[in-house]
């Protein structure tokens, strides 16, 4: 009876030190340390995975954007020489216009100028027509020939001076019923009669149908009679 009683007093004592054992293995879910766990590296290797794509959804983005500026830059340049193209196009067409338009204008010069000429040739032929020129020396001839056939040549004349050398002279006379003056000279006519020669000492002979005159040096500066 004593035995069974000291079995029992010893389990009471032995269990709750057995208890404690078996709480050491279970310890508390709020005592549990995750680093170095299995969650840890899990989680870890579930990080680098994000990271790494990431990393590379950054560097298609850069490639993407590093493309979008090339073609920024290539559109600029094509924007560039088509500014330039249309601006030497419109010099061009400047300088075309400007060349039409002298041509204009030296046309429309030509024309006023042809249609002035034309306007000025017409006034002209009409003034012609209107205003005959007036025949002065035919009108006046048979005066002087009625004169020379009613006093004689050499009555109707006076010599004024002989200029010139040799045979190359030239008599100047002056009609004294008109005081209209002639030169002479060899082979010339007047009033019928030709110039057979000059000559300072004798004056000058005339011919005509055999007959010959002289207007001599006693002829000169003679007044009108």
């Amino acid at each position: 009876m004593k035995k069974i009683i000291r079995l029992i007093t010893l389990s009471f004592i032995l269990y709750p030190l057995s208890f404690t054992a078996q709480a050491d293995d279970w310890a508390p879910i709020w005592d549990y340390d995750p680093d170095g766990s299995l969650f840890q590296r899990i989680a870890d290797l579930e990080q680098e995975k994000v990271l790494m794509q990431l990393e590379r959804d950054r560097a298609q983005l850069q490639l993407d954007l590093d493309r979008l500026g090339a073609e920024k830059s290539r559109l600029i340049r094509e924007q560039e020489n088509a500014d330039l193209r249309a601006e030497e196009q419109a010099a061009d067409i400047e300088r075309q216009r400007l060349a039409l338009e002298q041509d204009r204008r030296r046309l429309e010069d030509e024309r006023q100028r042809m249609a002035d000429e034309a306007a000025r040739a017409a006034e002209r032929a009409a003034e012609e027509r209107n205003n005959p020129p007036r025949q002065t020396v035919v009108a006046e001839a048979p005066a002087f020939e009625s004169i020379a056939e009613n006093a004689g040549l050499a009555e109707s004349y006076s010599l004024l001076e002989i200029i010139g050398a040799g045979n190359q002279l030239v008599a100047t006379v002056e009609h004294l019923g008109s005081g209209q003056q002639r030169r002479l000279s060899v082979g010339r006519q007047l009033d019928g009669w030709t110039v057979r020669s000059i000559s300072i000492d004798d004056g000058i002979e005339f011919e005509r149908n055999g007959e010959v005159v002289t207007i001599g040096i006693g002829n000169f500066g003679r007044g009108a009679v």
